[in-house]
């Protein structure tokens, strides 16, 4: 069974979804600048506080299957409004936090809001768009994390300034409930029956034994072992060779995040106007390897290297829209796309929860920044591998429906 499709796009709803999706990414941007100040107010040590932030990730990476699982049993609406009552809860808990430990399960419950969101929006987007705008509505919602991250950047330094880490998180906690309010009002989904355990676990195995979702995951695993590893350590790189100040470099880091959006929309354009998924994925993956050589591996200078970080980041954003946009025209029923989609989300966060280190691990023993040029290359001759195999997989699956 394909997809339902919308008479009209109903592009309010599809706002609504991607702010949901906003709202979840904000959870991972609001640590970074609250880290000083919340390692000044609990204590924490370096170690802590990486284990704080990485957490959030580390849990979707772990249960992005279950809540695949949960969105196909529950319903894409039902489980989008628990990710967000789940946001709220973490975030309201965490405020009130003093030591580490309890903290970082507020975070944990976090994550499992962002889990629930992020398997069961592009299912839900698919119901709400035209198939002629189903290209474009990806690409919106291929927006929401540089969204969230650039918010949380542009905001959290504001509210920390006035008032403090712990009123960001609720700040954060009042934002989660309010769109879970209007997700229910709006009507998006409608009502859903829950699923009969026996057909979930049928549709789990289904979906498992395909080859098609593992590999769209390693290619995300891919794509995100390069992206993570440039964000997290951008502005190290920038105070390090340019003299940059901490200010200039977040606002560069900024400026980075907000340029992938372009590509997100643009991805989501191709892949609807019939441009071959496996293609943007080689092309992409392919450029952000040539541009993460420019910017690191050549030695060129403070203008070049920055130009080849744009090039990177603005093609990144190709990416996640062309596989996120698989799940509904891949999977073999609308009953599969949550299990389908949370392997896909897995592989997102194993690549982000690993590339950071590698890339680190890389420029310590080449013993400058030009070994990261030559890990992003690699990286990316990777993707271009992996998207060579998703060709295939395209071709199988045109030639069984055709």
């Amino acid at each position: 069974m394909k997809a339902p499709v919308a008479t009209a796009t109903r592009w309010p709803q599809v706002a609504l979804i991607v702010f949901v999706g906003a709202l979840a990414a904000c959870q991972i941007g609001k640590v970074a600048p609250a880290l000083p100040v919340m390692r000044a107010d609990l204590g924490m040590d370096m170690v802590g506080a990486g284990w704080m932030a990485s957490v959030y990730t580390g849990t979707a990476m772990v249960l992005g299957l279950v809540g695949g699982m949960l969105a196909d049993r529950y319903g894409h609406r039902n489980t989008l409004v628990t990710g967000l009552l789940l946001i709220t809860l973490g975030s309201t808990a965490g405020s009130q936090m003093d030591t580490l430990g309890p903290l970082i399960v507020s975070r944990i419950v976090e994550g499992m809001g962002f889990v629930l969101i992020v398997v069961s929006a592009p299912a839900l987007i698919f119901g709400v768009v035209a198939l002629k705008d189903r290209g474009l509505a990806m690409g919106a919602w291929g927006l929401f994390m540089p969204l969230g991250l650039t918010v949380m950047l542009l905001l959290a330094p504001v509210i920390l300034d006035a008032w403090g880490w712990r009123v960001l998180w609720l700040v954060n906690a009042a934002l989660a409930l309010v769109a879970a309010a209007l997700l229910v009002l709006s009507g998006i989904g409608g009502a859903r029956k829950p699923v009969d355990p026996a057909k979930l676990w049928r549709d789990l195995a289904i979906t498992v034994k395909l080859p098609a979702p593992w590999v769209l995951s390693i290619a995300f695993g891919v794509f995100s072992a390069q992206f993570s590893a440039v964000n997290a350590w951008l502005p190290t790189y920038l105070i390090e060779t340019q003299g940059r100040s901490t200010a200039e470099a977040g606002a560069m880091a900024a400026f980075i995040a907000i340029i992938y959006a372009p590509g997100a929309v643009l991805g989501g354009f191709l892949v609807g106007r019939g441009v071959p998924r496996w293609l943007v994925i080689a092309g992409a993956c392919g450029t952000m390897g040539l541009g993460g050589l420019i910017a690191f591996g050549l030695g060129l200078g403070p203008i070049a290297s920055f130009g080849g970080i744009m090039l990177l980041s603005v093609t990144a954003g190709l990416v996640p829209t062309a596989i996120l946009a698989a799940a509904p025209v891949m999977a073999p029923s609308m009953a599969q796309v949550g299990a389908f989609n949370g392997i896909l989300i897995h592989g997102a966060n194993v690549g982000t929860l690993l590339g950071p280190p590698a890339f680190a691990a890389v420029v310590s023993h080449f013993g400058g920044w030009s070994g990261g040029g030559l890990y992003l290359m690699l990286v990316g001759l990777a993707g271009i591998v992996t998207a060579l195999y998703i060709r295939r997989l395209e071709w199988r699956i045109a030639a069984q429906k055709g």
